[in-house]
């Protein structure tokens, strides 16, 4: 993103934009306008939040694109699986307890990663958790790979 609040490029990660313009490919979102929040962490800039300005850039096209190509596969030091799947560590960063999911914000991967609200952890079964009990906590959480090729946590777990 570029933007008249900070003179160097603000990142942003594909968590942040509508789900109707995840799927598609940076050069069909450059020109975009959006509305964003901007944020600094750890003294780099970040936008969330995402919403556009208006019609998409370009000629007409359909917002739910054909199925990704599979994943590439980065090398593990475990074996032939991809380097983002298996336990991490994170803080949720957000939840919506109406829409019933959310996002953590991995230490050791370079963007959100979704969860449902029924991957949160046991001792919130049986209750509606509201969005002060969830967001900032720390956990542990499992990652897995869906057949679109989106990375989704699972098996989350409160750190002490």
């Amino acid at each position: 993103l570029q933007s008249a609040v900070c003179a160097k490029d603000v990142f942003f990660p594909r968590a942040a934009l509508p789900l109707e313009l995840q799927e598609l490919e940076l050069n069909q979102l450059k020109g975009l306008e959006v509305n964003f929040t901007f944020l600094e962490m750890d003294g780099k800039p970040r936008g969330e939040n995402l919403a556009p300005r208006g019609p998409l850039p370009g000629p007409p096209r359909a917002l739910a694109p054909p199925a990704p190509p599979a994943m590439p596969s980065m090398p593990h030091p475990g074996g032939d699986r991809p380097a983002a799947l298996g336990i991490h560590t994170g803080t949720l960063r957000s939840y919506d307890a109406k829409k019933g999911f959310g996002f953590i914000l991995p230490d050791d991967l370079p963007e959100d990663i979704f969860y449902l609200r029924s991957e949160l952890p046991p001792e919130l079964d049986g209750i509606e958790p509201m969005r002060n009990q969830v967001v900032d906590r720390r956990v542990d959480f499992e990652v897995r790979q869906m057949e679109n090729g989106k990375l989704r946590a699972q098996r989350l777990r409160f750190i002490p």
